[in-house]
């Protein structure tokens, strides 16, 4: 299987891991993982990540939620109070989840 083909069905399997970790939770695919699940009903070929958005008021919670299943490490190095990126090594392969936490205003 070559890298890209890799990727993808990594990406694919991400996405499902962690949907089934929020599934009682308010999240939401966009940027590249919406535009592929709705064009392509699959991950984008080319497509390096798996973008999910999400409350911040659950960050704490989901965190601690996806950590312990010991599949995903947070890298600390480009995360910040509204940004998490998760990584995730498959057969020698890094792949990664982006954590985006949005504030509600409600006016």
């Amino acid at each position: 299987m070559n890298k890209k083909k890799l990727i993808q069905k990594v990406n694919l399997e991400n996405l499902l891991i962690i949907s089934k970790i929020l599934k009682e939770n308010k999240h939401f695919i966009f940027y590249g993982t919406l535009l592929g699940i709705t064009r392509e009903e699959n991950i984008l070929k080319g497509d390096d990540d798996i973008d999910i958005l999400i409350d911040v008021k659950l960050k704490k919670k989901l965190l601690k939620l996806i950590v312990n299943t010991k599949k995903f490490r947070i890298n600390k190095k480009v995360s910040n109070y509204n940004f998490t990126q998760l990584t995730r090594m498959v057969k020698g392969q890094k792949t990664f989840v982006d954590l985006y936490f949005y504030l509600l205003h409600v006016h």
